[in-house]
């Protein structure tokens, strides 16, 4: 019997019909797979249903009544785990067997953490977007699995410095069931995946595993209509305070103030770096202005030169020499 559940959540997902298949196939060896369709708005399940009917460990879920989003629709799946293990993964993302097979001997070796992660690597959306596109990579943060009061202070890291990445990637992670949490409602569903991986770190630690998850950013996807971090109103009081919820008082301040010293000390490099940047540019400009006073200067003054080169030859001759 399979220890771990991967649920997958589709919607409108008929482009990926074929990564589904794939990755239900590779997985299933090792793993029960759930493909779901809340809305059926399109007939990407009923097309899987066909295609996966000889696979025997993927079960499939149609059109119920749930609340709109793709959280609620994740939260549903979720609710319905009886396995040890679980993870959601993403219609246009894919797996092999070795995300779930070494996430459980990880989180076998390590039973206080809750998640198992390795890291992303980027797939381009098509092959024709891969050329002349410089593919991203995102690690699993070795910090997360450290003490409480790290595992906080990481996560905070992460909020000041304006990138989640690293928070987001834990979403994708294989889940001790018995200790996870589901996704916090927020307004559009717009970093529900961070503020939930805030929570799960702040109690338990993550254990990092090698195994790749390849993940597809194209304009299509829920994340690519999200706004920027940075443009979120009160985004670090709200996920400062839980990053560090669980820590006593003083844990708390010092996690946060370890946090804004690294963040002041990273910006401060940064703008060491600009400036000397801006200082070689202005020397640069300096250099160009002056050789093209150079230029110009010789070229305005060539006619008195040749003047008084003739008029040095006239006096020579008036001269007789």
């Amino acid at each position: 019997m399979s220890r771990t559940t991967v649920l997958i959540p589709l919607h409108r997902s008929l482009p990926w019909v074929e990564v589904v298949e794939r990755n239900a196939r590779a997985l299933a060896p090792v793993a029960h797979v759930v493909v779901s369709d809340a809305g059926e708005a399109d007939d990407a399940l009923a097309v899987l249903r066909d295609r996966l009917a000889d696979v025997d460990q993927v079960s499939f879920v149609g059109r119920r009544a749930i609340d709109p989003g793709w959280v609620a629709h994740c939260n549903d799946l979720q609710a319905s785990v009886t396995t040890e293990f679980h993870m959601w993964l993403a219609h246009d993302d894919e797996i092999g067997a070795d995300w779930v097979v070494s996430a459980e001997r990880e989180l076998d070796a390590n039973p206080a953490a809750t998640l198992a992660c390795g890291s992303i690597t980027e797939l381009p959306a098509t092959e024709a977007s891969s050329v002349d596109h410089q593919l991203r990579r995102v690690e699993c943060a070795p910090e997360l699995s450290s003490t409480d009061a790290r595992v906080r202070a990481a996560a905070m890291l992460s909020l000041l410095a304006q990138d989640a990445a690293p928070l987001g990637l834990l979403f994708r992670s294989v889940q001790r069931s018995a200790a996870t949490r589901p996704l916090p409602h927020r307004e559009g569903d717009v970093f529900s995946d961070v503020v939930w991986a805030l929570d799960v770190v702040a109690h338990a630690p993550v254990v990092v595993t090698t195994a790749v998850y390849r993940k597809r950013w194209h304009p299509d996807s829920e994340h690519a209509s999200w706004p920027p971090l940075g443009e979120l109103p009160g985004v670090r009081a709200e996920w400062s305070a839980r990053a560090v919820g669980a820590l006593n008082r003083d844990d708390a301040v010092a996690a946060v103030a370890q946090a804004w010293d690294d963040e002041l000390a990273r910006e401060a490099v940064a703008l060491r770096a600009a400036l000397a940047k801006r200082e070689d540019e202005i020397s640069q400009l300096h250099a160009q202005i002056e050789a093209m006073a150079a230029t110009v200067s010789w070229r305005t003054t060539a006619p008195l030169r040749s003047l008084r080169a003739a008029m040095g030859r006239s006096h020579a001759r008036s001269d007789g020499t």
